[in-house]
């Protein structure tokens, strides 16, 4: 266990470097609000965006997310509406969302291999399971944290 502990970090589970903890997903919240100007509303509900590769040329191309956004206060005819968000490096909007999906990707994983598929842009998994929401936060939980 005390090889475990040293290559992890000093943590004694794997487990926790695998998946994003809760605060680190407030961060990207926080980063994602901060850039974007989006609620925290319109961040709970946010699906993973729609991704674009530039066909035109290699890494260093620009390449676009398609974010859909739900903000139901403003009626239903402007209720739904989308943001493209262009990846032209880590310092742009679409690059910050780049880092938040890439987070997330072993997360989304798991839960598609236990049954629990999920399209939710921000996941983080609990330290210890609740009984009442179980091992991954959910929209509820993510706003209290």
């Amino acid at each position: 266990m005390t090889s475990v502990r040293r290559l992890t970090g000093g943590h004694a589970s794997g487990l926790s470097l695998l998946y994003p903890a809760p605060l680190e997903m407030a961060a990207s919240a926080v980063l994602l609000v901060c850039q974007e100007g989006w609620n925290l509303s319109v961040l709970e509900d946010m699906e993973f965006p729609i991704f674009w590769p530039n066909a035109d040329g290699g890494d260093d191309a620009p390449s676009i997310h398609r974010v859909h956004i739900d903000k139901p206060r403003r009626g239903t005819r402007l209720r739904h509406s989308t943001n493209n968000l262009v990846d032209v490096g880590p310092g742009s909007a679409g690059g910050v969302l780049r880092q938040v999906v890439a987070s997330t990707q072993w997360a989304r994983e798991r839960l598609g291999k236990l049954g629990m598929p999920s399209r939710r842009l921000l996941l983080a998994r609990r330290s210890k399971t609740a009984e009442d929401t179980g091992e991954w936060f959910t929209r509820a939980a993510m706003c209290s944290i």
